[in-house]
């Protein structure tokens, strides 16, 4: 299924506005274009919604929070380069941080995103055991749970 580069635009775009419900259905779409196909996940990286989404997982909305996830699991599930960008983009120590999250479904989707991240692939496996050495002492403790979860 290939998309419009046009809406996947605009999907982007919406993600860096101020409206929660709308957040939620950009990165939730985003996430089902996603999972659809690798040149969807390809036109999603290249129209820059990796780092708004990796803002969104520090969000208030426990919703947004969970979508972003969702929506960098889908972006990073078997294509590497996407994997590097969203290391790279910084989404390993707010997915961790999620990990202390009091919703399961917050939890749960950080740890998945995580796995996707971090268990194959060297780039996120390194910068998650570099946040057990964090002067954040809740962000070690939660590393450190994040590594105990994954099996690391």
């Amino acid at each position: 299924m290939h998309t419009c580069p046009g809406i996947i635009a605009e999907l982007v775009e919406t993600l860096s506005g101020e409206d929660v419900n709308t957040q939620v259905e950009a990165a939730r779409t985003l996430a089902s274009l996603a999972a659809a196909d690798t040149s969807n996940q390809d036109a999603i990286a290249a129209a820059g919604a990796i780092r708004p989404l990796v803002r969104l997982l520090s969000s208030r909305s426990a919703d947004v929070q969970v979508e972003a996830a969702v929506a960098l699991r889908n972006l990073a599930a078997d294509h590497i380069s996407n994997q590097d960008e969203i290391a790279a983009a910084g989404a390993i120590p707010p997915l961790v941080r999620c990990m202390s999250s009091e919703s399961r479904e917050i939890k749960s989707e950080a740890v998945v995103t995580l796995g996707c991240l971090v268990l194959h692939h060297p780039t996120g496996n390194r910068a998650l055991w570099a946040l057990l050495d964090s002067r954040d002492t809740q962000l070690a403790k939660a590393a450190s749970y994040s590594i105990d979860m994954l099996g690391l």
